[in-house]
C-alpha cells in the first residue's frame, strides 16, 4: 500500500499561494488500481461467501481479505482492526556535519512504547502512575 503524492511543480498555484496540503484528501492510501466492481468480483470468487456484518459494513472486502491472510483467519472472523500506515524509509544521520537525525515517528510511537514499558515495569513501586 502506498500514499501517492502529486509532484508539487504540477500545481500552478504553488508559486503564488504556497503548498497547502490537506492530509485527509491529499494523502489518501491506494489499495489497488482495479475498479470497484472488479475488486468485489475478485473477493466474491476467491473469498468466503459471508463476511462478518461489522467488518463488512465498515471496510472494503479486498482489504478484509488481505488482513485475514496476514492474520491466518477468515475475513468473517475479523470483528474490527486498527490499521496504521507508516513511512518505511530508513532513519539516517545527515546534514553537513552529520548532526541531524532524519527519522519518522521518533517522538510518538517510540516514546509512547518506552513510557508504557517503564510504567508497567515500575507499576508496584508507587501507588499512582503518571504518563
Amino acid at each position: 500500500m502506498r500514499i501517492p503524492t502529486l509532484a508539487i511543480h504540477l500545481d500552478r498555484t504553488i508559486s503564488s499561494e504556497g503548498l497547502k496540503v490537506n492530509n485527509q484528501s491529499h494523502l489518501v492510501p491506494v489499495l489497488a488500481t482495479c475498479i470497484k466492481n472488479e475488486m468485489q468480483k475478485f473477493v466474491a470468487d476467491n473469498g468466503p461467501k459471508q463476511a462478518s456484518e461489522n467488518a463488512n459494513t465498515k471496510h472494503h472486502p479486498l482489504l478484509l481479505q488481505l488482513i485475514a491472510k496476514e492474520a491466518n483467519c477468515e475475513p468473517g472472523e475479523i470483528c474490527d482492526f486498527e490499521l496504521q500506515l507508516c513511512d518505511t524509509q530508513p532513519s539516517v544521520v545527515a546534514g553537513a556535519t552529520k548532526e541531524f537525525i532524519f527519522s519518522g515517528r521518533l517522538d510518538n510511537l517510540c516514546m509512547s512504547f518506552c513510557s508504557l514499558k517503564v510504567c508497567l515495569a515500575d507499576s508496584f513501586t508507587y501507588s499512582y502512575q503518571i504518563l
